[in-house]
């Protein structure tokens, strides 16, 4: 696991590598959202038995401007 933390964050933060803090948290998602070679499942399913989705869809107008900002650093990234 660790190894794979590594690779996503040397990839994602190779252009500002201060930020990697902040990516964290998604490469922790990344990370337990892929489908494992032997179980065929994703550690996520395996702990809470459903699989969740990368992120949420929301209308253009939508009032949340932090939940606009999130999805827009998933989209970059």
């Amino acid at each position: 696991m660790n190894q794979e933390v590594e690779t996503y964050l040397h990839i994602f933060c190779k252009g500002k590598p201060n930020e990697w803090s902040r990516l964290l948290s998604t490469a922790e998602f990344a990370h337990n959202f892929n489908i494992h070679s032997v179980t065929k499942k994703s550690p996520f399913f395996l702990t809470l038995r459903y699989e969740s989705h990368s992120y949420p869809s929301i209308a253009k107008n939508s009032p949340l401007p932090s939940i606009k900002e999130c999805l827009s650093t998933l989209k970059e990234a």
